[in-house]
């Protein structure tokens, strides 16, 4: 890997026509054992992760539109397999940059939102018991820590950019907006969630579905009544999840 990351896409195609993937890479710098090793563990992980995706979105529906759960998961899972198998790498990579770029977008909507509607909403002093050290958080800071690294070690996603890279400028500066967006995306969404635990739209004691803490916040409901769309901000909720659902999973 430290090999593709100095030579992207151009140089990489020329001087390795057949390594179209990790498992290709190791196969040819180190054997077949080594190769199907890491196939292995490289759909393992993508299985997990497409798991995680499908489940996540289902649930969201479910629980915040009050449509059954199976409906958006075969819509995302036929839209993207469609694309992706007339396109290829191609399509995947001009996709993503639609669907990052969107949801930037729709992230700064929402926190405009957020901004402007609880702009004269209090801060409790203390803060609910459900924000201090907990079991919930603890197991947080393991899991995710070991499953991300983990998950990125063997991640396709990581060739992908690699191989699909003009020059080292490109890859580095993709690598940082990327990283910069990302950053932004997920810790608003999970600063959504702590104003959710916050002002009591969310808590563990009533079970409130982790998934959707950030809606709970937006329709200002109690933490033990599921939240649902009734305004034009939960459409554009929605809408998010299914944008970056999409590029998750293609």
């Amino acid at each position: 890997t430290v090999c593709t990351l100095r030579k992207p896409c151009r140089l990489c195609c020329k001087q390795l026509p057949h390594v179209l993937s990790l498992s290709d890479f190791m196969g040819w710098r180190y054997g077949p054992i080594a190769k199907t090793i890491v196939f292995l563990i490289a759909m393992f992980n993508m299985c997990i992760a497409l798991l995680a995706e499908y489940t996540t979105i289902g649930s969201i529906f479910s629980d915040f539109v009050g449509s059954v759960s199976y409906g958006i998961i075969i819509v995302v899972g036929v839209l993207t397999l469609a694309y992706t198998a007339y396109g290829g790498l191609a399509v995947s990579i001009a996709t993503d940059m639609v669907q990052g770029v969107a949801s930037v977008i729709l992230a700064v909507v929402l926190t405009i939102f957020v901004a402007v509607t609880y702009r004269q909403q209090p801060i409790p002093s203390p803060l609910p018991d459900d924000l201090g050290p907990n079991f919930y958080g603890y197991i947080a800071i393991f899991t995710l820590t070991v499953s991300l690294i983990s998950s990125t070690m063997f991640s396709e996603a990581v060739w992908q950019r690699v191989w699909a890279s003009a020059n080292p400028r490109s890859l580095y500066g993709g690598a940082a907006i990327g990283f910069v967006s990302i950053s932004c995306v997920v810790f608003l969404s999970g600063f959504g969630g702590w104003l959710a635990f916050v002002w009591g739209y969310a808590s563990f004691a009533d079970e409130t579905n982790p998934n959707t803490y950030l809606m709970q916040l937006l329709s200002r409901s109690p933490a033990n009544v599921a939240a649902r769309v009734d305004s034009w901000v939960g459409v554009l909720v929605v809408l998010l999840a299914i944008i970056m659902n999409e590029g998750a999973v293609d």
